[in-house]
């Protein structure tokens, strides 16, 4: 069986179960979510208590900068060759 990000529904479902569990029964569905999503059982667990946000869309990263090149008129830069 294939493992994927779990649906909202499903997450909000398991989230209520865990709030209303016992102890034994919160280590039972934490490892049907770890099982069936394939998730750390320290991230499953920070889901599961709200600690972290359940993500739907495409990872967002910031664009690495780029060093901007002198201007013409700044200070002169050390040439490579014979001085």
């Amino acid at each position: 069986m294939g493992k994927s990000k779990p649906s909202a529904d499903y997450l909000g479902t398991l989230r209520r179960r865990y709030a209303a569990a016992s102890k034994k029964q919160r280590g039972i569905i934490l490892d049907e979510l770890v099982k069936t999503s394939g998730y750390h059982r320290k991230h499953a667990s920070a889901l599961l208590r709200g600690r972290r946000l359940h993500r739907q869309g495409p990872i967002r990263r910031p664009r690495a900068r780029v060093p901007k090149s002198p201007r013409h008129g700044g200070t002169p830069t050390k040439t490579s060759g014979p001085s």
